[in-house]
């Protein structure tokens, strides 16, 4: 998906809900998906590891960072899938 381990960098960070198809096409077209993805996973997680005031809001953001990791990991399997049938064919 196009992403390195370290690979930080800000230009990938910024809100789903601010998000495009267009800019989606764009970050799988240039093989960067998975930089923005993996990207935006790691600066929330920055971000509910520091709400510590409020107990429940912090592991509601980790409950929810859990959750798009299953996301995710599901996004890699239908991606290596892909992959793969495009290599046989």
């Amino acid at each position: 998906m196009g992403y390195q381990y370290g690979n930080w960098n800000k230009k990938y960070i910024c809100s789903l809900d601010s998000i495009t198809d267009r800019k989606l096409r764009s970050y799988i077209k240039k093989g960067e998906l998975g930089n923005f993805i993996w990207n935006n996973v790691r600066m929330t997680y920055k971000i509910s590891m520091n709400i510590q005031q409020i107990p429940e809001l912090q592991q509601y953001t980790l409950d929810y960072g859990f959750e798009q990791l299953k996301n995710i990991n599901f996004l890699l399997y239908e991606y290596q899938k892909r992959v793969t049938i495009k290599l046989l064919t």
